[in-house]
């Protein structure tokens, strides 16, 4: 029973790291040959957004919201990509491991 509880401890420990080490994860995605840049953790809260100013000087308003949207999306994909990378270094499921699936 100890042992159980020790396991259960130490897999709490990884999961607590895992979620520190996926939240400072960082990456950028861009649109518009990087008009609009956005930058993502791994959580994927956005931590900045960084518009050209030449791209307001246009005023198309719509534009510039297709530009955001897609600079967003990109940054999104790349967290995913990033985080299945990272996972697959790790051996696999390191989820379902660290839920006692392996």
């Amino acid at each position: 029973m100890l042992s159980k509880i020790q396991q259960a401890t130490r897999q709490l420990a990884e999961m607590a790291r895992l979620k520190r080490e996926i939240e400072a994860m960082e990456t950028e995605g861009s649109a518009g040959g990087g008009i609009v840049r956005v930058r993502m953790n791994g959580s994927r809260m956005v931590r900045r957004v960084t518009i050209d100013p030449e791209a307001l000087k246009s005023g198309d308003a719509e534009l510039l919201e297709e530009l955001v949207k897609a600079a967003m999306n990109d940054a999104s994909r790349k967290v995913e990509r990033d985080l299945a990378n990272r996972f697959r270094a790790m051996g696999g499921d390191a989820l379902g491991s660290l839920m006692g699936g392996r």
